[in-house]
């Protein structure tokens, strides 16, 4: 980002090193040193701040709960080294973020960090395997799916069915959390554009089925986010030329690619 406007060399975030010695050495054996205050010392550190001030303080915190010895809790300024490693405010938020989730709020979080609660195997000559092959089949006529996409997209459906039940993890037939790893050009996002439309239509016919009134209950609805606006609006491009167009897009009108911009 150099030469472009608005350019800073520091923003909120900043991962630092700290250290008392300006090579970044730490001591390996703190008994061999008579004033432990002074031993050589390393520690990593985040900005607060968007930016040093206009005396060139910095407020920064410690990412290490246990603090130097050489640091005392005190008013009293320390000379240390400080090595600007970069930006990592992004890592953090993410981070943060993360700290800040709970299971009543994101449900699938039990099921990204812990042991698998829904066995990893399905017998697929069972009631629930067969309802599932049959829906895999069903997508392959309708989507001109291989078996792989096919399977993925039939049990993702399943997951997503049980989710509108709100079923408890001891009834889940399938985890809620499904993987899809391909090479570009595997058709990724070929088999999202027959998840989402397939998945739209499943919510409607349990919807239909609870007896939900929309003007009382709002629908389910599912969101597509990726890491780029390229990346969303090529999902949604593939809804499109699916004939698929109930959907909202939602970011900078700037950003979003023309044939979206009427959604």
């Amino acid at each position: 980002r150099r030469g472009t406007k608005g350019y800073r060399r520091y923003s909120k975030g900043d991962l630092w090193v700290l250290s008392n010695t300006p090579r970044f050495v730490t001591s390996d054996d703190q008994t061999r040193v008579g004033d432990k205050t002074k031993a050589p010392f390393a520690a990593l550190a985040k900005s607060l701040w968007h930016g040093p001030d206009k005396e060139g303080k910095l407020e920064v915190v410690l990412l290490d709960p246990t603090r130097p010895s050489q640091l005392r809790r005190d008013r009293h300024a320390y000379v240390v080294f400080a090595l600007r490693v970069g930006d990592t405010r992004e890592v953090f938020q993410e981070y943060d973020a993360f700290t800040e989730m709970a299971p009543e709020t994101f449900p699938l979080l039990p099921h990204v960090c812990g042991p698998p609660l829904v066995r990893k195997t399905l017998d697929l000559e069972s009631t629930v395997g067969v309802e599932i092959l049959e829906t895999s089949a069903s997508l392959i006529e309708q989507y001109n799916l291989n078996d792989d996409q096919a399977n993925a997209v039939a049990f993702a459906l399943r997951a997503g069915e049980e989710a509108f039940l709100e079923l408890p993890a001891k009834d889940l037939t399938v985890s809620p959390v499904r993987l899809v790893h391909g090479p570009f050009g595997s058709g990724k996002t070929t088999l999202l554009g027959a998840f989402i439309v397939s998945m739209a239509e499943t919510l409607k016919r349990c919807e239909q089925r609870a007896g939900w009134d929309d003007k009382i209950i709002p629908p389910k609805r599912i969101l597509v986010t990726a890491h780029t606006n390229v990346a969303v609006d090529k999902v949604l491009g593939e809804l499109l030329s699916l004939g698929f167009t109930d959907f909202v897009r939602v970011g900078s009108l700037r950003r979003i690619d023309r044939k979206i911009l009427p959604h």
